[in-house]
This record gives C-alpha cells, structure tokens and sequence, in this order.
C-alpha cells in the first residue's frame, strides 16, 4: 500500500473489503475506504475507486441485497499477497473492525484462520456424521462457499471435494424425489426418442442438441430428468448441468463455463478430482486478476485449452459418455442474440479437444434458438397430455370424478396445472367451479358469487368447431381459481389484490382494504385476512422472510388477466402499493424500493411515465418479475441493468433501410453492450440496427458505433467517420459529455492516426491534458492505452495512475530505452509475459530475460526481455474481433497455418515455436490469441496484410509495426523525446530484427532456414503462390542493388534496412535480408 498516495490506499482497502467478505454492498466498501483513506465523502474519489474495484468484482448478482462479489481468482491473488507480505492478519484484524461484518464475511476469516465450524478436525468431525438429512446440503453449501472465497490458504482447502460430493448426493436425491412425488406420466414416444440422441453421442464438431421446447409447465425438465434418470440406470454417463437461470453462468465467461464443467465431471470421477483440481486453479488464475489482461476484459473469453484436454483423458480413461443438459435456454437468448450460438461455438471447442463423446440435450422455451438453428439436431415440441394420461394424473391425486371435467378444460393437459387444480380441489372440496364451454352459456355463477368481468371471447357452441380463443381459455383458468376463495372479503382483496407480489396483515390492512372499498380495518381484522389467504396453499405460500407471496405458476396466469379485466382498479392499487413499499424504514431495505419501483413500472400500461431506476434496483428485479411487466417497462428494467432491450430482436427483426435513423433503443442497446464488453453482440445489434441507417456523426449514435468500430478492427470504417465529425465540428470540445467508452477510443483514434498532433495537444492545452488523464486513468476495458497513446503521454510527460497490477509494457520500455535500467514496470511485464509463454510453450523460448546489452549497442536490453515485451502488444484484441467477425474466416486460416509451419522451424529467435499446440477446429481468434502470447502477433498482422490484404488488416498492423519497432528500442512515432537510446543506430533497426538477421546468418543452412521462414509466415505449404513470390523476390531484388558493395552481415543489415524502409513486413525482413547477403534465391 502506498503511504503517500491516498487513492491508491482507498483501492488497496477496498479490495481487502472485497476479499475477506462474501457478497457485500459496493456502498459499504466505499464508506470504509474513500472516507477513511481519502479523508472525505468524494464523489469522483468514490467513482474512481469503484471503478478499479468493479474490474476484480461480478457486478449482476441477484442472489441478495449485496450485489457485487469479489472473483475467485482476483481474491486468491488479494489473499495471496497479503500472505507474501505477512499482512493477512493485519488485513484480517482490519476487516474485523468494519461494518457490516456479516456471517459470510466471518466465514471467510474463519476459513482462512482454520477456525470454528471450518477447521479441519470440525470438518472431519461433520462429514463422519453425515445422515443425508435435507437441512445438509445447505450446511455444507456454506461451507465449501467459504472455502472455495477463502481459497488455497484456507487449512481445510483440501476437504473440497469431500463437501462437495455431499451436495451432489443431495442434489441427485432431490432430483429424483420430485420425479418420483408428482410422477412421471405418459410421453412414451418422446423419452425414446431422448433415449436414441444420448445413445448416439458425438465425438467431433459440429455439437447440436436435441431441443425440447413447450409452455411452462409442459413438463420439459421432468422429461429431461426422466430421460437422464434412465440412462444413469444403463450407461452411468457423466452429467454436466447449466441451468442458465443462474447469473454467473455467462457465455462471455468461457473460463468460468469451463471451469464450471470441469467441477461437475470431477465430482463424477473421483480419482482425477486432485489433479484436476490444481488445472482449474490454473485456468481461473490464468484468465482472471493476474495481470491486466483480466482487467480489460480479456482471458475470461477463450477456453483453458490444458485443462479441457486434461478433463478429455479423464473421460476417454473412465470409459464413459458425457451428456451435456442445458436448461432454461430462454435465459441465454434474453442476454443477447448472439449468445446461443457462442454457447455452441464453446462445446466445439471442448469436443474438439477430446471431451467426447458428447450428447447434448436441451430445454427452452419456443425461440430459444431460433438465432442458431443449424445446432437443433432435433427439436421435440411437448404437446399436452393424451387424455389417458391424464386420467392417470387425477386418479393418482384422488381427484373426484364429478370435478374430473372442469378440471380437464382448466388444465388442457399441462401437467403443473393438473397438479395446481388437484390441489385446489382437494383444499377447497365446497367450491364448485363449473364454467361450461359450449351451449349457449359461457359461464354461470358461482356459488351465486361473480367474480368480476371476465375478458369478452368468443365461445363456440355444440355444433361448431372454432378453436376457442386464448381469452377464453384465460377466462377459463382465472375463474376456475378465484372460484376456490370462500368469503367475500377475502375475493374481494385477492381480485385484484393478489396483483401485489408481497403481502402481509400490514399491507392488508394499509393497502389492499381501503383501495379496494373495504371498511377501515385494524389490525386484528387484517391478520385474521391475512390467516385465511395463506390457508389458501395451493395458490400462497410463506416465502422464508415471512411474507406471503402467491405460487409462481398461477400467478403467471392470473396477473395478465386482472390487468385485462380491471384495469383502472389495478392502476389505482399500483399507485397505493408503489407509495406504501417506498416509505423509508430503518436499517433500510433495498427490496422494499424493488416492490414500489415493480409497482410504478406496471403504470406504464397506462400511459404513465417510467421511473428513474438505479441499477442496484433493476439487477434485483428477477426473470419472473422481469415476465410481468409490460414490454416498455422491461426495457427500462434491461437498459438500467446494462442490457440489451427487446428491440431488434429475433430472426426477423426488419432491419434498417439506409434513410431510417435508428431506434433510440437500440442506441441505448450499443452503449450497454459496449459498456459491457460484448464486441459479438454489439457487432449483431451494428449489423441489425446501424449498418444501413442514417447516422449523425455527432450523436450518440454516431459516437457508439465509432467507438464499436474502432474496437473491432474496422478502423477504416471508424476513420472514415472520423472525418465526418471532423467535417461537422472542428475540435474535440464535446469530449466532456462523452460517455467514458466513446471518450477513450476517440483519444486512442487521435493518437494512433495523428500522433504528433496528438502529443502536442496534450504538451500545449493543459485543460485536455488533465482530462486525458481522468478519462485513461478510469481504467476502460480497452489496451489500445498502451500503444500510441500510452506512447504520446509518455512523450508529452503526462503521468496517468495505473492499475491494480497493471502491465504497463510503454513503461517497461521507457525504462530500458530511456533510464537504462529494469525497474517495477519491467518486472511486472516480464512476469506476466513468462506465465503467458509458459501457457503455450511449457518448455519456454531458448533464453531467459536478463537486463544486459543489446547486440551491437551499448546500451539497452537483451533479445530475450524485448521478445518477451511483444507479448504485450494492446492490437491482438482487434485483431482477434476483427476475426470473429470476419465471414470468410481468411485471417483465422492464414493464423493457424503459420502457426502449424512456425513450430517446425528450429530458430528461436526467427518464430520458433516448437512443441507447440494448435487446435485445428477450434474458435476464430485462438490462433491470433496463442500468436499474442508468444509475442508474434505483431509481425503476424504485417505478414497476413501483405500476403491477404485488407484495408482494415493492413491499418492495424501498419500501428502494430510501429509499436513492435518502438518496443524494441527504434523510436518510430516521429522524433524521439529527450533521452531515448535508439538501438541499432547505426542502420536503423530495431534489436529484435537485427538479432535474428544475425541468427538467421548463423544458421547451418541460412538459405534453406530463410526460405522454410517465407513460406511460414506466408501460411504456404510446398511453394510460395506464383504472386507473392514475384513481389518478394522484386523487394529482394531491390534490396540486392541497394546493398551490392557490402558483404556478410553488414550487407544483411543493411539490406534489411532497405526493406524496412520499403514498407516490408517485418516478419519477411530478416529471411529476405539473409538471402540477399547470402547471394541465393527465393
């Protein structure tokens, strides 16, 4: 922690805070730390703190009133330091003493500490006692909760999968009880037909799934579960279940994906639980927290290549299939069009690196796929029940017969209704529901009882066929229900009454009594109201807070319809409710304002304004609430959670004509998914919404879809609209208005296309410079920071805060090229660059990095420091985006053919990767991302441009090129700032090439090694294309005449000046070079 620098204290407690609790109120964090460390209540203090904080934190739980939690590994690297430090229980001993100090933050410490209820005898103890008792499974959550926050240092971290294996024993009895309580009816030839796809797995790509789809309540889950119940039964394959009704479960997240199928298989297979277990470890370090790659959004987005293949042998040994069951797919639509098919594109991938045989089955709602549908290998649409079955249902339920036929026309053959109405029928036998469908009356009274209009429908008589309509049938169901209410003053609160989703005698008596034209009522009266609803068990029950709430499958029935059938009566106890849950209590709670904002959102269907909703309150809102709402009120609830809208979306959502301005939706759509970091999506929405529309350069529109451009490789594009705002307004006056994403990439798009305008911007207008400061120093998830523009504020002496480790590589370089010396920045970059190399060449490059002098110059790095600097380079991102988005896929092709020739080249120096591992089917980006980790992405964009094509291609790596000779000690943004060594001065190359023209020269056979090295980086085979070849060989030939009267290597270098100054890609220059010294042909 700094002693001088109060912010970065302010960070480094609030970290702590994040670390040592469970989920925790961002709020809270704040309090202990910028009014403790920053000595005030600063709003930008607090803002730039959690902003640094948010990067190690998930943001979007929906699990409790503390919404943000601390990642797994960002936590084990906070927890690991302090205990490198010797400070873990002076950060203990800190948190102890701040508040909220709740039960999961004392679990934490405890853990940690090997204290309590989490010391290993404690936990022995508990697991030799364990009785299979329903209240373990939760018992034993919260302990492997608290390992698993507390992490390796924890004393009992080894009795992991031990807890764990309790939970999934738990887990499948629970699966199987509920099977077995409500039975499983019917569906003969739908669970052949599952039984057929998991017999016949897949053992390569592409992955399709068998997609079971059907109304809530259909029964897709319990045929899923009957289907993977039987096939344990038989085959014992292994399970691997996401259900993506659960938050964390993010597509964008392949780490955590992976990571989370790799837990399940390992509980499954008990001998590979350890090894495995160490490979996650691995995995989730490697693509969170350990240096800023993590931070910017990158390495949680490509699959851990190692440990699937680990989990492949694990499988292929236990001779078992595995079956994939995704479940609830309609969540996974709703984050974004784009993210059933990425779902896919994942199991691809881990098929293809030995995870088979693979089945996977699926469960969703109509369109869950419907933006993939190449992966339904077979979609099973579940009818309603057959009548015999049934019967079978209600003769299993003791359901009388004189009721058997309304109950029939209320159920339709869904089973969750059959039960719901069985239920209802046996609480309330006196309640005689019979609306008759057909004759001349819809429905007679009840009892003598009305229970308000219903919807007007159409009903067909006896002698006609006419489908009757959906209304009717609503009619029907919400009838049939409210029927079973006895007493007229408690009908008269639940219709419309049951529209408030929590209840209570308070609410009773202050809300739902004097609005809807009940007498006062005191206490007394309202407890008693409040006794009879809950007796009501198949329609209420008393949630674990002690409120009453209506059960989620009638309710989802019956809110649409009293919203039909009353709807100024609804408006009006909307208005009552919202204002009662919104009154101030002390301690406050947060789900009180979730309530009255619900209710004030149900508003809009009649006209009403949307409210302003802060984000803690929209993520709070969950899926089933999201359903009730009207369609203008979910969008307010998406867009105030940072998600896409209901606009644009779909198969056939009508695009643009190129006179249409946008959908302000959408607009605010883009933003989000910028904001988010989900470049595939936001490229979806560009495609669907922008792409032919009319844009303001100056708008909001303009500004994000500038900014989407530039950060997926489309920089053509991006100049050219540029140049349209520059032609619209004549300086970057407006950037204060900016929102942060479209602020920074218009800042980066001024230094990377005018880098001496830039930098004499920021050296002579003190104004922008401090605001260039505060825009980079906020920490976007971008790393185009740390290419022209980290070089232009080196240059102009700005200084800018970095990071919680943060890897600067235009620092590191300053310090070798500029102070002579390796200092903090140096030695973060090279450590994050070993653990990079170590992931895709576990043998490592042919030399460790030392500190020394540069060859041929006296001063300056050694080859090893500035090759491993390369590993660094902030353009791998575009590049990689611009591939995912390429349709032709011509860049991944030429990525992993140079790969493949590279690792059977034997020069270190000159790209030799040998041993290295390349997956042939896997993702678009992979080989651009193992070309970055190995430091070569630069030269690669070069190559690709020049062999390829490609304005945009050719525009990165133009930037590339002058970073990597920049990064290697040849100052190429202009003129040098004041005290930059430039290596190689003598003819003007930079370290790198100039080391591996001397490699290349060195080499047993310098011809032949060249010639292999062309062909490598040009991703031919045998020979290089006819064209290419005659360009090459005209720049050889050039070079030739340039360079006649030298010889050796002096005439190599100085040949590959030439070509350098030709434009030449570096990738060609040391082989090319090398053969014009060596006087041989291409």
């Amino acid at each position: 922690m700094s002693d001088t620098d109060p912010f970065a204290s302010a960070v480094e407690h609030a970290r702590w805070f994040a670390a040592l609790s469970g989920p925790f109120d961002p709020k809270d964090a704040l309090t202990v730390s910028v009014q403790s460390d920053v000595g005030a209540t600063n709003e930008a203090a607090a803002i730039n703190v959690a902003s640094q904080l948010s990067q190690n934190c998930d943001t979007a739980l929906a699990e409790s009133d503390s919404h943000w939690l601390m990642r797994g590994a960002d936590r084990r690297w906070v927890i690991a330091d302090l205990r490198k430090e010797n400070r873990l229980e002076e950060a203990i001993a800190w948190r102890n003493a701040q508040q909220p100090f709740d039960a999961p933050a004392q679990d934490v410490i405890a853990a940690l500490r090997g204290t309590g209820e989490l010391s290993v005898a404690a936990l022995e103890a508990r697991l030799a006692a364990v009785d299979d008792r329903p209240d373990d499974r939760n018992e034993f959550e919260r302990y492997v909760r608290a390992l698993e926050w507390a992490g390796p240092d924890a004393p009992a971290y080894g009795m992991l999968e031990k807890l764990r294996a309790v939970i999934n024993r738990a887990d499948d009895r629970r699966r199987g009880d509920t099977l077995l309580a409500h039975g499983f009816h019917g569906r003969d030839q739908q669970r052949q037909l599952l039984q057929d796809w998991l017999a016949a797995p897949l053992r390569a790509p592409p992955v399709l799934a068998l997609f079971v789809t059907g109304l809530p309540g259909i029964g897709k889950s319990a045929l899923l579960e009957s289907a993977i119940r039987e096939q344990r039964a038989t085959q014992q394959p292994i399970i691997v279940r996401l259900d993506f009704d659960r938050p964390t479960l993010d597509v964008l997240d392949q780490v955590g994906l992976t990571l989370e199928a790799a837990r399940q298989i390992a509980a499954q297979l008990p001998d590979q639980a350890g090894a495995l277990r160490e490979l996650r470890l691995r995995a989730a370090s490697a693509g969170s927290g350990s240096d800023n790659e993590a931070l910017k959004g990158r390495g949680r987005d490509s699959v851990p290549s190692e440990l699937v293949a680990m989990l492949g042998g694990a499988v292929s040994n236990s001779g078992r299939s595995v079956v994939v069951v995704l479940d609830t797919c309609e969540v996974l639509r709703g984050r974004g069009e784009t993210h059933p098919r990425r779902l896919f594109i994942w199991l691809d991938v881990l098929v293809s690196l030995g995870l088979a045989p693979m089945a996977v089955i699926a469960a969703g709602r109509g369109d869950a796929f419907d933006s993939a549908p190449e992966r339904i290998g077979r979609r099973l649409a579940l009818e309603p029940l057959a009548p015999e079955t049934t019967e079978l249902m209600l003769d299993q339920a003791d359901v009388p017969s004189a009721a058997r036929f309304q109950l029939r026309a209320f159920a339709k053959g869904n089973p969750l209704l059959l039960r719901l109405g069985s239920a209802a029928l046996i609480a309330a036998p006196e309640a005689t529901a019979v609306p008759m469908i057909g004759g001349r009356r819809q429905f007679r009274r009840l009892g003598g009882i009305a229970l308000g209009a219903a919807p007007k429908a159409e009903v067909p008589s006896k002698r006609s066929r006419k489908p009757q309509s959906k209304d009717l049938v609503a009619a029907h169901l919400y009838r049939f229900l409210l029927s079973r209410i006895s007493g007229p003053a408690l009908r008269r609160i639940v219709d419309p009454g049951l529209l408030i989703r929590r209840i209570n005698f308070e609410v009773i008596r202050d809300v739902l009594a004097p609005t809807l034209g009940l007498k006062r009522i005191g206490d007394a009266r309202a407890k008693n109201l409040a006794d009879q609803l809950e007796s009501q068990n198949w329609l209420i029950e008393r949630g674990a807070d002690g409120w009453l709430r209506q059960r989620a499958a009638p309710r989802a029935e019956l809110v649409p319809l009293l919203y039909a059938s009353k709807p100024a009566l609804c408006a009006k106890l909307d208005r009552a409710a919202a204002e009662w849950f919104a009154r101030a209590t002390e301690p406050p709670q947060p789900w009180r304002l979730v309530e009255a904002t619900y209710h004030r959102l149900q508003l809009l269907r009649r006209g009403e304004a949307a409210p302003k909703i802060d984000r803690d309150t929209a993520l709070r809102v969950d899926d089933a609430t999201l359903a009730e709402l009207p369609d203008a009120a979910r969008d307010a609830v998406l867009h105030a959670r940072g998600q896409r809208s209901t606009a644009a979306r779909g198969s056939s959502a009508a695009r643009r004509t190129k006179s249409a301005k946008p959908d302000p939706r959408s607009v605010k759509d883009l933003q989000l998914t910028i904001e988010r970091g989900d470049w595939i999506e936001a490229a979806d929405l560009y495609a669907r919404e922008f792409e032919k529309a009319t844009i303001d350069p100056a708008s909001e529109a303009g500004d994000a879809v500038r900014t989407l451009l530039w950060r997926t490789g489309r920089w053509q594009q991006a100049r050219a609209m540029l140049r349209q705002l520059d032609a619209k307004q004549h300086d970057d006056s407006d950037i204060r208005a900016l929102r942060p994403d479209d602020a920074l990439a218009r800042i980066e798009m001024r230094a990377e296309l005018s880098f001496k305008a830039a930098t004499r911007r920021l050296v002579i207008d003190g104004a922008w410079r401090e605001w260039v400061q505060v825009i980079v120093g906020r920490g976007a998830k971008t790393e185009m920071t740390e290419g022209a523009l980290g070089f232009a504020l080196r240059a102009a002496g700005v200084p800018v805060s970095a990071s919680w480790r943060h890897i600067d590589p235009v620092a590191a370089a300053f310090e070798q090229w500029a102070d002579n010396s390796s200092g903090t920045a140096t030695a973060n970059a090279l450590a994050a660059a070993a653990a990079r190399l170590a992931r895709r060449l576990p043998q490592g490059l042919a030399s460790n990095p030392q500190t020394a002098t540069a060859v041929g110059s006296p001063t300056g790095p050694d080859q090893a420091t500035v090759r491993r600097l390369m590993v660094h380079s902030p353009y791998a991102a575009s590049l990689c985006l611009l591939a995912q988005l390429e349709v032709s896929r011509r860049l991944t092709t030429h990525a992993r053919a140079a790969l493949i020739a590279l690792a059977k080249c034997d020069l270190p120096l000159n790209s030799g990767l040998a041993g290295i591992a390349v997956n042939p089917n896997g993702p678009a980006q992979e080989p651009i991302e193992i070309l970055s980790d190995v430091g070569l992405v630069n030269e690669w964009a070069g190559a690709a441009s020049f062999v390829l094509g490609g304005r945009d291609c050719a525009s990165i790596a133009k930037s590339a090129e002058t970073w990597r000779r920049t990064m290697c000690g040849h100052w190429s943004y202009g003129r040098a700032p004041e005290g930059w060594h430039d290596a190689e001065s003598k003819f003007e190359l930079d370290s790198l090439t100039t080391a591996r023209v001397q490699e290349l020269l060195g080499a047993g056979d310098p011809g032949s090694a060249s010639r292999s090295l062309l062909l490598a980086w040009s991703s031919a085979e045998d020979a290089l294309p006819q064209k290419l070849r005659a360009r090459l060989a005209a720049l050889a030939a050039r070079a030739r005449s340039a360079t006649a009267r030298r010889k050796g290597e002096t005439r190599a270098l100085e040949a590959a000046r030439t070509l350098m100054k030709a434009g030449v890609p570096a990738a060609f220059i040391p082989a090319l070079s090398t053969l014009v010294a060596t006087n041989q042909k291409l």
